[in-house]
């Protein structure tokens, strides 16, 4: 029976940490880039939410000193999912905490979604040489690395989570 008063596996509370700081680290970055798209609008700048909208419009040849008239994408698709990775791992990092009947299947998703979120380093790195034909992989080597990290924490995190299960589970 799980009554709470247990001590959780070194494991899982490591497991629970890397998955808030995750949460607050997505969270973070689609906080600040709402900020500035905010900040964006409220200097002028006319923000376009398609890139038909984008290509429709001609490029303004502006002063350096004078950014009025300027035109900023926003990439909503992007901002949705970098939230809801967010919002997954912190409901998974917050079941975790309080270790209730959801704390498994949260727990599990969070772990999951984390490791989606470490292959982007990867992905981009990747993409970066193919696109731009650069004969060595030495200059996205730091993204990769990020990657495997990141990657390789998500999966010890799932596998902790699982590994807790009896702890998580109720009855």
């Amino acid at each position: 029976m799980n009554t709470n008063t247990e001590a959780a596996p070194a494991g899982l509370r490591l497991a629970r940490w890397y998955l808030a700081a995750v949460a607050a680290l997505l969270l973070g970055i689609a906080a600040l880039t709402i900020a500035s798209y905010v900040a964006a609008a409220l200097t002028g700048t006319t923000l376009v939410f398609s890139q038909e909208e984008m290509e429709a419009e001609p490029p303004l040849v502006l002063p350096a000193d004078e950014a009025m008239g300027a035109t900023q994408f926003v990439d909503l698709p992007s901002l949705a999912l970098t939230t809801a990775a967010g919002a997954v791992a912190a409901l998974g990092a917050g079941a975790l905490f309080r270790r209730g009947r959801l704390a498994l299947p949260l727990g599990i998703a969070a772990a999951v979604v984390t490791a989606g979120v470490g292959l982007l380093p990867a992905i981009l790195g990747l993409w970066a040489v193919n696109y731009y034909a650069l004969v060595d992989l030495a200059s996205v080597s730091p993204l990769l690395i990020i990657s495997a990290a990141s990657v390789l924490a998500s999966v010890l995190s799932g596998l902790a989570v699982w590994r807790s299960r009896r702890v998580l589970s109720p009855g």
